[in-house]
């Protein structure tokens, strides 16, 4: 079996790979294909945090940052019964298109072509990709003809994949195949709404819980936000104020409190360093929250129950 697993940052994309990758091999071996090249701390200390945590996983670590169709070559015994984690096609991309420091404009046709003779070389593999899409900025040209790369990548994936995942708020949502494999029944006592901005979530929440505007604690970056109410609105905004000051974000909330928040992990990474540790904490956040929670998405209005 072969599945993609996209979406935001920080919404749970390698946890879900990693087990999708355990389910997928049983007995057999489990390679971790890793495709970054660290260029600062900051990427040392992404990746020091995915060895911790698949240290106990039994995974073999091949560094692959070009060429990813090699890596077959370079493995033996692998067995019908073993898988491939790659991540990231993101890394893995921008390693080819800018090689040498200068632009490939052909680099999305080699890499979307080995990455299907990958998957079809292999008899499971998780890919792990990055949901860069949903932005309102506009970028450079060289920054669009990568989003636009990448996109082309994952299309063409896709077509080989049985399982196509996107994670949202550490929610999976199959668009193609099926999640039989991974178990989830995890206890449910609130409620998650997500969604980008304007898109209508408070209307929402307001008609399906019978909320009246003295229920509703609206958060801001500036001050602890009133977790008696029922409904607590812009959470990732008391994110960004525990950030600021230090503290650790609360999940005690009382059974039954429905938690409203902007979608902000579908873009390009920030390039200001507390803009993407925000936008990182807050994806984390939302998936506790998520675990404990129904979780509901709303676009143009309208609701997608996602658990």
């Amino acid at each position: 079996m072969k599945v993609l697993v996209t979406g935001g940052a920080k919404n749970g994309k390698s946890g879900l790979a990693q087990k999708l990758c355990c389910s997928l091999s049983a007995e057999g071996k489990r390679f971790y294909v890793a495709t970054m090249i660290p260029y600062d701390d900051e990427d040392r200390l992404r990746i020091k945090r995915h060895l911790e945590d698949r240290k106990n996983l039994n995974f073999t670590t091949l560094e692959c940052p070009k060429d990813i169709h090699t890596v077959i070559k370079n493995v033996s015994e692998t067995g019908s019964d073993s898988c491939f984690l790659i991540d990231s096609l993101t890394a893995l991309l921008a390693n080819e298109m800018f090689a040498g420091g200068k632009y490939d404009c052909l680099s999305a046709q080699k890499v979307s072509s080995n990455l299907y003779d990958f998957a079809r070389g292999v008899s499971n593999a998780v890919f792990v990709s990055d949901g860069i899409f949903c932005d309102s900025f506009l970028y450079d040209d060289v920054t669009e003809a990568y989003r636009k790369d990448l996109a082309f990548c994952e299309r063409t994936l896709a077509q080989v994949c049985d399982t196509v995942i996107e994670m949202t708020a550490g929610i999976p949502v199959v668009h193609k195949g099926s999640l039989d494999m991974i178990d989830g029944n995890a206890s449910k006592k609130l409620s998650l709404i997500i969604g980008g901005t304007h898109q209508g979530k408070l209307s929402y929440a307001k008609m399906h819980y019978s909320l009246t505007e003295t229920d509703i604690s609206i958060c801001s970056k500036d001050c602890l936000p009133d977790f008696s109410k029922k409904c607590i609105v812009h959470i990732e905004n008391y994110v960004w104020f525990c950030l600021k000051n230090g503290m650790e974000p609360c999940c005690d909330f009382s059974s039954g409190t429905v938690i409203v928040s902007d979608d902000i992990f579908c873009g390009i990474v920030p390039i200001d360093a507390f803009e993407r540790k925000w936008r990182e904490t807050c994806g984390l956040y939302l998936q506790k929250i998520a675990s404990m929670a129904d979780v509901t998405r709303i676009i143009c209005g309208l609701p997608q129950k996602l658990k």
